[in-house]
């Protein structure tokens, strides 16, 4: 169950993810994303010791979506759905309780 780790409400544009190239699509690491994410859910909830998990290598296209996990010790998980916004590699989020 949730405790204090509760879904934004609100869509969040984040920017500055480092883009991978291959095979003439752009992508963004999970890992990127997930470091990326982490901060902005504990400054949003304040919860402390987010931690995030993306499936791998996000195509970064407008419209492309993906659902990562937060979770924090004690405080449960909810899902981030990840929009992408263009194939430069800002994204928003939004936090559905699962």
């Amino acid at each position: 169950m949730l405790n204090s780790l509760h879904a934004p409400r609100t869509a969040i544009v984040v920017g500055g993810v480092i883009l991978l190239a291959g095979c003439g699509t752009k992508t963004v690491s999970d890992s990127q994303m997930e470091q990326t994410l982490a901060p902005k859910v504990e400054q949003q909830t304040g919860v402390k010791n987010v931690s995030v998990q993306c499936p791998p290598k996000l195509e970064a296209k407008a419209g492309t979506k993906a659902t990562c996990k937060a979770s924090a010790p004690g405080q449960g998980s909810i899902n981030l759905v990840v929009t992408m916004k263009d194939d430069k590699g800002n994204f928003s989020y939004t936090g559905q309780r699962k």
